[in-house]
């Protein structure tokens, strides 16, 4: 229905009198359109059929919130197979979302992501997680802690590794989101007389 709807639009846009030689110019644009949506349909159509062995998973993990069948389909896709991994740990390291470690002595500090491993899962990831931000999200209260230490794009990250850790989890129990499992605690939005 809206591919019908753009072409008559670029139809009646080519046909507005007094454009002239730009009328040429739309016509190339509407043809490269036209081929762009088909190339769009035809990838579509490859990635269902590539999932359909992984239906049940793929629908299993959308049961997250925030989490769409392109970030499903490449979480299982980089993961390969859930037994893979000993525990959750060890996924958040091979995406790349585990801190990096400086020990020296006794001394140990932590640092930012190594990023090791997939970025196109890690951007899905993080994509996933700014659902987060909206007051809904069962971790809208974990990336609201986090956001106000330290950030909103690092309070993403966060709950961007959770996201993946709760994938794993689902993935390897065979079982669909439940959000009372989730440990976190809702805060109550407490109202004050002071206006800014």
């Amino acid at each position: 229905m809206g591919s019908l709807t753009t072409e008559t639009a670029w139809k009646e846009m080519m046909e507005t009198a007094g454009l002239g030689c730009e009328q040429t110019r739309l016509a190339l644009h509407f043809a490269s359109c036209v081929q762009a949506q088909k190339g769009v349909e035809e990838l579509e159509r490859e990635l269902e059929e590539a999932a359909e062995p992984f239906r049940e998973t793929l629908e299993r993990l959308q049961t997250v919130p925030g989490v769409g069948p392109i970030v499903a389909a490449t979480f299982v896709a980089t993961l390969g197979s859930a037994e893979r991994f000993p525990d959750s740990k060890h996924v958040v390291s091979f995406i790349g979302f585990a801190p990096s470690g400086y020990d020296s002595g006794e001394r140990e500090r932590h640092g930012k992501i190594t990023k090791q491993g997939s970025s196109a899962l890690r951007g899905v990831l993080c994509q996933a997680a700014q659902c987060a931000a909206k007051v809904r999200h069962p971790l809208n209260p974990y990336y609201r802690k986090i956001c106000a230490k330290r950030g909103s794009g690092k309070a993403a990250v966060a709950v961007a590794q959770r996201i993946a850790r709760i994938l794993y989890r689902l993935w390897r129990n065979q079982e669909d989101f439940d959000v009372t499992k989730l440990n976190v605690i809702a805060e109550r939005n407490v109202r004050t007389g002071i206006r800014a």
